[in-house]
């Protein structure tokens, strides 16, 4: 990133651990938008408190890309509307599919209920 991206080098922070060793370091609200693409699949379900963590730091939003079938290897089948507005959001939108991407792949976009717009 240093080499390519010097400038976006200057301003991300990148974490090289996994989310369970990393995500209770994070501030409550410390984010606005908390997004994953094909991560939470493959999250054990030993391992599905980190939900509830992406919850409490993100203050505005969650969006989630992910295959929620559980058809591939190490995959987990998951309802992620349910599981995240258990969790007291709200979902906003939802895609079914994406072009270019396989259709087992969902977007959907939560907002955070006691958040702005």
């Amino acid at each position: 990133m240093k080499t390519h991206y010097p400038e976006l080098a200057k301003k991300v922070r990148i974490y090289n651990t996994t989310v369970e060793e990393k995500i209770r370091e994070f501030a409550d609200n410390e984010f606005d938008l908390v997004f994953t693409v094909a991560v939470l699949m493959n999250i054990h379900s030993e391992s599905e408190w980190i939900f509830s963590e992406m919850v409490r730091i993100a203050k505005k939003f969650i969006i989630i890309f992910e295959d929620e079938t559980g058809n591939a290897t190490k995959n987990f089948p998951r309802d992620y509307k349910k599981i995240f507005e258990n969790l007291g959001m709200k979902q906003i939108q939802y895609i079914d599919s994406l072009p270019h991407w396989r259709p087992i792949y969902k977007t959907r976009i939560f907002k955070k209920s006691s958040s702005p717009e």
